[in-house]
């Protein structure tokens, strides 16, 4: 599978850490709103082709899957671009910044039947197979509450400050705690009090 990188940014870098030990999988090409930090980021990463483009890249049908890393703020364009190129995607997270955003996205990729997915990793994690067994097996009886903190200090991270470029508490990097919440106790959740 060819892999194409919409976006050359640091979380990239993670991604491809991950998949350059997976076999049949290519790091195939890669394109950022800079052609020169494209050039760079191919060089850096051993990714075959750059492209002077989002659009250069997505019209080469030797890409089989596109990974979206740019901004939050950019991932709805950025992915619909994508998806109307008929690319399948997967979409660093946050998946857009709002619900209408995912929503259209959503109901575009299932349209069009495109592979649309958020790159959450943690839903990928062994101990997700551990918690539910606990809970299903009620070791540790009911849960009324969660409480959940990242515990990250962030005030020096200006993208996760900013609300034009995605930021916000629960934009970036508060996705993980809801994510979490919401892979083991659904969607139903009565929310007594919120800090």
């Amino acid at each position: 599978m060819n892999i194409g990188f919409l976006g050359c940014s640091n979380i990239a870098v993670e991604i491809i850490k991950a998949l350059s030990s997976i076999e049949d999988v290519v790091l195939y090409g890669c394109s950022a709103r800079d052609p020169k930090k494209a050039r760079d980021f191919s060089i850096k990463n051993k990714i075959k082709k750059y492209y002077e483009s989002y659009k250069d890249m997505l019209l080469d049908d030797n890409i089989d899957l596109v990974y979206v890393s740019t901004l939050t703020s950019s991932h709805y364009k950025d992915t619909l671009l994508a998806l109307q190129y008929k690319k399948p995607c997967i979409v660093e997270k946050a998946f857009t910044q709002n619900y209408k955003e995912a929503e259209d996205l959503i109901y575009y990729s299932e349209k069009h039947n495109i592979y649309l997915t958020e790159a959450i990793w943690t839903r990928y994690m062994p101990y997700r197979r551990l918690i539910s067994e606990l809970l299903k097996t009620n070791a540790i009886g009911p849960v009324y509450h969660v409480e959940a903190n990242l515990s990250y200090p962030l005030t020096t991270v200006q993208r996760l400050m900013n609300k034009d470029m995605g930021g916000g508490a629960l934009l970036d990097l508060g996705v993980y705690l809801l994510n979490f919440i919401t892979m083991f106790f659904g969607y139903n959740i009565k929310t007594v009090r919120s800090i």
